[in-house]
This record gives structure tokens, sequence and C-alpha cells, in this order.
């Protein structure tokens, strides 16, 4: 009798010890399943922030997309009586205006070799200075090309100007980048102009 009871209040202590243990400390088990849980609500918040920054991706490739469909709407080239060539690769409202003669205008531009009518090596950018450039249009500060292609801009326009030879440098060398009678591209935004 002695033994049934001595293991009788050793059950009772056991089982009245278990929920003190379950209060003060967790099983390897409990700690397991805490952790798989963090882990899960974390892998949940980072597919979160991944839909996000995909979704983000998607736009910019869709505003990429996009570019490219108005590119395959180029405007026509067109050609004055100089033989300077002209595309609108940005078009403005009607109402803008155009540089005057004699007047102040600020341009972004980069500048290409062309090669069989395309550009190819760059030679100079304002936009990768980061500086507008800005002259008086129409008095000779540029070459001829420049200030007839300018002066048919409107403020916010963008366009694409082939330059033939004899409307940019002629016959001169120009440093070691532009070579005699090289026909120019350029692309020029009118940022300022009256």
């Amino acid at each position: 009798m002695k033994k049934t009871t001595l293991t009788l209040m050793a059950g009772i202590l056991v089982l009245t010890a278990l929920p003190a243990c379950w209060k003060f400390g967790k099983s390897d088990d409990e700690k397991k399943i805490e952790e798989t849980k963090e882990k899960t609500e974390s892998a949940t918040e980072a597919k979160k922030i991944i839909d996000k920054i995909l979704k983000e991706k998607n736009l910019k490739n869709s505003i990429k997309e996009d570019m490219k469909e108005v590119e395959k709407k180029e405007t026509p080239v067109k050609k004055t009586s100089t033989g300077l060539k002209y595309q609108i690769l940005k078009t403005v409202n009607n109402d803008s205006a155009k540089p005057q003669k004699g007047k102040k205008v600020a341009i972004h531009y980069t500048g290409w070799l062309s090669v069989n009518g395309k550009p190819g090596t760059k030679f100079d950018s304002s936009v990768d200075r980061g500086q507008p450039f800005a002259f008086t249009v129409g008095i000779g500060q540029v070459i001829k090309g420049f200030d007839e292609g300018v002066m048919m801009m409107k403020v916010g326009e963008k366009t694409r100007l082939t330059i033939p030879s004899n409307l940019a440098y002629g016959n001169r060398q120009v440093g070691a980048l532009i070579p005699a009678n090289s026909e120019l591209i350029f692309d020029i935004e009118l940022l300022e102009g009256s």
C-alpha cells in the first residue's frame, strides 16, 4: 500500500507540475511551432514586398513598351530647302512659342555622327552633363543647321535634326571626334525661347 500511495502521490505531483512547466517554459516542439509561424509570417510579408516590387517593375516595363510604341509611330522626316532634315519626336500644343532671331534660347541636346542616316558615335551631350546649353539663336553663334532647326521648334518640343556637312562644319575637322565633311545628328529639346 505504501508503494501504491507513493506512486499515486508521484503521479499527482507530476500532473500539478506539468501546467507550471507550460507556464514558465515551452517545449522544443512548441518553440519549433512558434518559429515556423514567425517564418511563415515573415515569408508572407516578404512575398507582399516582392509582389509590390514586381508590380512597380511591370509598370516601368509597361512605360518602356509604351515608349517603343511611340517610337514605332514616328512622325515623318521632313527636309528644308537648305537640305536640313528634321523629325519631330515630341509635339506640343500649337500655341507654344517659337524662338525669334536674336533671342536667347536654352536647349538640351545630344549629338552623334551620322552613320547611314542613323546615330553613330556620340560626340557631345548637354543631357549627359545635366546642364542645358544657352545661346542667342539666328545670329551664327552655333552651326547653321542648329540655328535653322531650333528656330523651327516650339518651346517644349523635341526634334531630331540631321544636319548635312555644309550646314555643320563643312570641310573642317573639329577636335578628334568630328571628321571633316561629317553629317551630324542632333536630338534637341527646346526648353526656353521667345
